[in-house]
């Protein structure tokens, strides 16, 4: 099975998106034509609407909060699919979770970190689009799965690097635009504090199981 890994450069925001892949990486990436797709304005009202809602969720169930960022991203970007890879960095792969749509069967796969558009996303660290990746990552192909279009966005916990990606599947190509881009940031970027809660409130009840088993010996 062959690879093609890269060392993304240091580079500047603004010039990351130019970083240059090796083939055939390189003839899916068109993160480019972001800019120029002709985009509805900014619905101000539907992305207010929709963080209130993802707050909601984080007060009362935070642990559900995944699984509502992908709904609404679906919904709002039109998207067929839509979903959360989570890294792991023990085993050097994203696992994918909270899935929506036409690929929620594949809840719980694995993907390589190295090989694969999540890797990409999170070594660039900003949004990124690619049309039909199966014909660079031979393991999307191999699943049987069709992805005409897909757009990632680095999800982030504060004060720690990108712990995955929000990804969203399109069955129209010249679908996503720079607004799908700037809103799934937006909404990836609230969804970072609820994970952060989540993870705030795994360490709470295990120092709390370790106490009591200290009070109880």
């Amino acid at each position: 099975m062959a690879r093609w890994g890269y060392q993304a450069p240091v580079k500047s925001l603004a010039m990351r998106s130019q970083t240059q892949f090796p083939e055939p990486i390189a003839t899916v990436f068109i993160t480019d034509q972001l800019a120029g797709r002709q985009a509805a304005a900014p619905d101000f009202v539907r992305e207010k609407l929709a963080i209130q809602d993802l707050a909601d969720v984080m007060c009362d169930h935070p642990d559900e909060v995944l699984q509502r960022l992908v709904k609404l991203g679906m919904e709002i970007c039109d998207a067929h699919s839509a979903g959360i890879s989570i890294l792991e960095p023990m085993n050097g792969q994203f696992r994918w979770r909270a899935l929506t749509g036409e690929l929620a069967t594949f809840g719980g796969a694995t993907t390589p970190r190295d090989f694969s558009p999540c890797g990409v996303c999170l070594d660039l660290v900003e949004p990124i689009l690619m049309e039909r990746p199966e014909r660079a990552y031979d393991w999307i192909r191999d699943a049987g799965i069709a992805v005409p279009e897909v757009l990632l966005v680095p999800l982030k916990v504060k004060g720690a690097s990108a712990i995955g990606t929000l990804w969203l599947v399109t069955t129209d190509l010249g679908h996503f635009n720079k607004e799908h881009a700037r809103i799934m940031t937006e909404l990836a970027a609230f969804a970072g504090v609820a994970l952060r809660m989540i993870q705030g409130e795994q360490r709470l009840n295990l120092a709390m199981q370790q106490q009591e088993t200290l009070i109880g010996r």
